[in-house]
């Protein structure tokens, strides 16, 4: 680096000393190359700043050190600030930028510091080459740009050039090569051109192979056999030694249970009495002892002396083969949950897992129903609510799971995993139906790459659905008593699926960078014994990326899907073929629903999409109930004989919007997508900041935009536990009223049947035919705001 010229000023009180004053504001001028932020972050020298973005309004009115921070003047970082400005921007390839600082008093003991850089022209990469007598290795992916870098035309920035050298030398050891090196870059700079020619040195070395393992296991606990532990290695002697292969071997020792730690190196220590191979943490013990070890440099030393073979070790401590947890949670669509699980990691003297779980849910739902916060998120209000827990409990009622899971691991190899299992369940969609059922299930699954598990399942069920009359009427088109019973009654639901997913998120519970992926397919029809026959296919992506402001986090998901029920369906379930309108039933836990505390949060639980409303007969006739005397008299506002469409045409703004009850009706065709910023608050709250969005359509993809949309934004805190994030979210719907269809049910010589008020269900404006406005009172001012807010409460992140 050339000598650069510092100019500096400072401020002295009115008795010579230097002050101390407060940073009021920090700036950065002729910055143009680079990113600001990055700037910014190379100094010390910071400005007096709140404490978190959601604090700024209140640092408004307050410094409280609580939520302001105060930073002051050192001058002597300062003066050192020069220097890092100048070392960034060199490292950077402006080789010839200078920097200078003005002090400048803007209040009482307060300044603003101004860096003033001039940065120059950089010093540009001329040429770029690996140096490797042998030939390249990755020239396909040099060419892309991927490993060797900055390329020629950019500035000479050494941080990527050190990144080079990182990727470079995995890229041979990933071929084989495990004793290559790339040596530091040789680069010469021409000061008159400001250009550099770098040359990469690179010893290859030859190709080593995996000469032997051998396996040591220490610790009190000795039960697992060493052929379990060689069958979980993706190495063996004779392989090319590729440390990607040891990383994912050590890494399924650890992931396996079976061990607390575990450990694969080349280094070799070998005990001088019995020749036998010891582990480093042996090795340190004893040395301060009597016992004859010799703790020799093993395989690195044959590495010195350029031997083609090395010899490696897994050392493992094993742990207790068996475990059990009890937890408990909550949140506003499933109210209180418990759950409990043990596994036995070592089942019948082999890597092979059992699980038993067991979990109830939906736990104080009649109590905590219209109770904040869990009214939020429910599609029940008022009058509706108490009549749904009165008339409709099994929405209401406890859910549970059950399920014994068998896994053999490195079934045939360390890639696969051969699983089978039992369970029984019974689950709630709030206002939709309860879903019961009980089988078994057989799943394949195979390790395509590091991160990226494929699977194959077969699931047997017999399912059986629990809903309203108008459910099956408007889902399913069936409307008479006998059909419904027969769908209610058991039914096989029998799907193939293939899954595959992608893992690359940094940290399970609170992921701050990566991504994360799932695709599925299922298939059910004659072929896998379903009385449900149809194909299904969803995908779904998030991705997680660290933002400049504050340690911030850009999170966003995107999720899609797409049903069809195949012909067959409905004679195979029981639907006379005279009862249907053509169309094929699909079993209500395969339609899409959107809206809720996972979804878009502006909505309810599944409040999201095609819905209708339901109302009882009496309130459509405005019905009174009234004592006399001691003698109970009905009256109505719309008495018989006019028809229940007349009623309700003459009555239907008079009806209060808690006699009506909303009921999801799910699509067949999704389009999800979520954007979500994570602010840091204090210590371990955080703030969120997001805008969900759907589209729930039925038919096809082509119709899709027809169907349903909603764009909600949002505001949520975070707490983060040891047990996952605390969240609290409240989303805004811009769009509180609609139109929805409305039915209702009646008695008559006919029997019990159901009424679709609306001939076609369009309800393409207010005044349309059997249709109602929900709901009707479209308050304002605060109130109305209010009424726009769903609150959620959950343990874990939206996604």
């Amino acid at each position: 680096m050339r000598p650069r010229a510092l100019a500096a000023q400072t401020i002295r009180d009115d008795r010579g000393e230097t002050e101390r004053p407060e940073v009021k504001d920090v700036r950065f001028e002729g910055v143009k190359q680079l990113r600001r932020d990055e700037v910014a972050q190379a100094v010390a020298t910071k400005e007096s700043a709140c404490l978190g973005l959601a604090f700024t309004p209140f640092c408004w009115i307050s410094k409280s050190p609580y939520i302001y921070e105060r930073r002051y003047l050192d001058r002597t970082e300062l003066a050192r600030d020069l220097v890092r400005l100048l070392v960034f921007y060199y490292k950077h390839g402006w080789r010839d930028a200078t920097v200078d600082t003005v002090v400048t008093r803007v209040g009482e003991n307060a300044v603003r510091v101004t860096f003033k850089v001039t940065e120059g022209a950089p010093t540009i990469v001329k040429t770029i080459a690996v140096d490797d007598p042998a030939g390249q290795v990755g020239r396909r992916r040099r060419g892309r740009g991927r490993i060797v870098r900055p390329q020629p035309g950019e500035p000479l920035d050494l941080f990527r050039l050190d990144s080079t050298v990182v990727d470079l030398r995995n890229a041979y050891w990933q071929r084989g090569y495990g004793d290559a090196q790339v040596d530091r870059p040789v680069i010469a700079v021409d000061d008159s051109a400001d250009t550099a020619a770098v040359r990469l040195p690179v010893q290859r070395g030859r190709l080593t192979y995996v000469s032997r393992i051998d396996v040591v296991r220490t610790g009190t606990r000795q039960d697992v056999k060493e052929e379990t532990i060689r069958r979980s290695l993706f190495i063996e002697p004779g392989d090319l030694f590729v440390r990607s292969d040891i990383a994912r071997s050590q890494r399924a020792l650890y992931e396996s249970g079976l061990f607390r730690s575990a450990l694969i190196d080349t280094a070799v220590a070998r005990d001088a009495a019995t020749g036998r191979t010891v582990c480093a943490q042996q090795t340190s013990t004893a040395a301060g002892g009597a016992a004859p070890v010799r703790a020799t440099a093993g395989a690195r030393a044959d590495a010195a002396a350029g031997d083609s073979s090395k010899a490696l070790v897994v050392c493992v401590v094993e742990g207790p083969a068996r475990e059990a947890r009890v937890a408990a949670g909550f949140n506003t669509a499933d109210f209180l949950q418990v759950e409990g699980r043990f596994t036995h990691n070592y089942w019948l003297g082999d890597a092979r897992r059992l699980d038993i779980t067991g979990a109830v849910g939906n736990l104080g739902a009649a109590q905590l129903y219209n109770v904040f916060p869990f009214s939020y998120a429910n599609p029940y209000q008022g009058n509706a609510a108490q009549e749904a827990i009165r008339q409709q409990g099994r929405y209401f009622a406890p859910t549970y799971s059950a399920g014994i899971d068998l896994r053999q691991r490195w079934f045939g190899s360390p890639r696969n995993t051969l699983g089978a299992g039992l369970f029984v369940h019974r689950r709630s969609s709030p206002g939709v139906f309860v879903d019961r059922g009980q089988g078994a299930n057989v799943a394949f699954t195979r390790q395509l790459s590091e991160d990226v598990p494929a699977s194959g399942t077969y699931r047997f069920e017999i399912s059986r659905v629990e809903a309203g009359d108008v459910y099956f009427c408007v889902n399913y088109g069936v409307c008479d008593d006998g059909t419904i019973e027969a769908l209610r009654g058991q039914q096989r639901l029998s799907p193939l699926a293939l899954t595959a997913n992608i893992n690359r998120a940094d940290d399970p519970l609170f992921p701050t960078r990566g991504t994360l992926a799932r695709f599925e397919a299922e298939h059910a029809s004659r072929i896998s014994f379903s009385d449900f026959r149809y194909n299904r296919v969803t995908a779904e992506g998030s991705t997680y990326r660290r933002l400049p402001f504050r340690r911030s986090i850009l999170a966003l998901r995107a999720r899609g899907g797409w049903v069809d029920a195949l012909p067959g369906t409905n004679a195979a379930v029981g639907v006379p073929s005279g009862m249907d309108d053509g169309g094929q039933i699909l079993h209500p836990r395969k339609r899409f629903y959107a809206g809720g505390s996972q979804s878009v949060r502006g909505f309810g639980e599944n409040q999201l999409g095609p819905r209708v409303l339901t109302v009882s007969p009496d309130d459509i006739r405005g019905r009174r109930d009234t004592t006399i005397a001691g003698v109970k008299q009905s009256a109505y506002a719309c008495p018989a004989p006019t028809s229940l469409v007349d009623c309700f045409a003459q009555r239907r703004n008079e009806i209060a919007d808690d006699r009506f009850i909303p009921r999801p009706l799910g699509g067949t065709t999704l389009l999800e997508g979520n954007v979500e910023v994570r602010l840091p608050i204090w210590r371990q709250i955080w703030g969120a900041v997001f805008l969900d969005g759907a589209m729930l359509g039925e038919r096809t993809l082509r119709d899709l935009g027809s169907g349903t949309a909603a764009l909600t934004p949002g505001v949520g805190v975070r707490y983060l536990s040891p047990v996952g994030p605390v969240r609290v979210d409240m989303g805004f719907r811009p769009t509180l009223q609609e139109p929805l269809a409305v039915v209702t049910q009646v008695d008559d010589s006919t029997g019990r049947r159901l009424l679709d008020l609306s001939p076609d269900r369009s309800c393409s404006g207010e005044g349309a035919p059997g249709c109602r406005i929900y709901p009707r009172s479209g308050a304002t001012g605060i109130r109305g705001f209010l009424n726009r807010i769903t609150l959620h409460l959950s343990i874990g992140e939206a996604f």
